[in-house]
């Protein structure tokens, strides 16, 4: 990859069943959350606090933006509870990480319905990674208008 920015964090995921997949760069100079607005970003935001909270815990903040009218992008911050926090500290990390794929998928499934109707789009797949250091996820939607 050839850019003149620095590559700060990098995420990715796969649906091997779709045979797809996610890389997510966030640049040094990106200027975080700078999301704009968009129709229904609140419910789409109170979503994703009601789909964590099914998991782990509300997020200390929630973020989305659509990037264009093909792909959601949800981030939080402040997801990690003691529990989790304790297994990374152990180095179970892609233990928990394996985990919490699993289960967040499922859960982002329940609600897909609920996500459709507020973007007017079908959700064609998802994608899901985090950073425990900065206790952080990126939640990536493709989308059908």
């Amino acid at each position: 990859m050839n850019t003149k920015d620095e590559i700060k964090e990098f995420y990715y995921d796969w649906n091997l069943e779709a045979k797809s997949g996610m890389f997510l760069f966030i640049f040094k100079n990106d200027r975080p959350y700078h999301f704009g607005c968009f129709d229904n970003k609140d419910l789409i935001e109170s979503e994703t606090v009601e789909l964590s909270m099914e998991i782990q815990k509300a997020p200390e903040e929630t973020h989305c933006k659509l990037l264009n009218e093909r792909t959601l992008i949800i981030v939080r911050h402040g997801i990690l509870i003691s529990l989790e926090k304790e297994f990374i500290q152990l180095g179970f990390s892609e233990t928990l990480k394996i985990a919490k794929r699993n289960l967040e998928k499922k859960v982002i499934n329940d609600h897909r319905n609920a996500y459709e109707k507020y973007l007017n789009a079908r959700i064609t797949d998802y994608f899901v990674d985090w950073n425990f250091e900065q206790d952080k996820s990126y939640t990536l939607f493709i989308l059908k208008p």
